[in-house]
C-alpha cells in the first residue's frame, strides 16, 4: 500500500515538472518567428498527406513522425502557430 502511494507522487510529480517545462518554454513564443526548418516543415504540412509523404523522402532533418504529428495539428489547429509550436515542447518534454 506505501509503495503505491509513493509510487503515485512521484507520477504527479512528474506530471507537474512536464507541465511547468511546457508553460515555461510556450512563454515567450510569440516573439520569435519561424526558423529555416520550421517554416519549411509548415510548407510540408499545408497540403494533403500524400503530398506530405511525398515531399519528405528527401528530407534529412526530422523524423516522419514528427511530420505526420505536425500535420495532424496544423489541420486540426487551422494552421495557428501557437498550436505548431505547442508540438516540438511536447518532443521535448517527452524525452526529458
Amino acid at each position: 500500500m506505501r509503495q503505491s502511494a509513493s509510487s503515485s507522487r512521484v507520477w504527479t510529480a512528474l506530471g507537474i515538472l512536464a507541465t511547468l517545462a511546457i508553460l515555461l518554454r510556450q512563454a515567450g513564443q510569440r516573439n520569435w518567428s519561424y526558423w529555416l526548418d520550421e517554416a519549411m516543415q509548415v510548407s510540408y504540412v499545408r497540403g494533403s498527406l500524400h503530398d506530405l509523404w511525398a515531399a519528405i523522402r528527401f528530407d534529412g532533418v526530422h523524423p516522419p513522425l514528427d511530420y505526420l504529428v505536425t500535420w495532424v495539428a496544423y489541420h486540426l489547429g487551422d494552421g495557428r502557430e501557437p498550436v505548431l509550436r505547442l508540438m516540438p515542447s511536447l518532443w521535448m518534454t517527452l524525452a526529458a
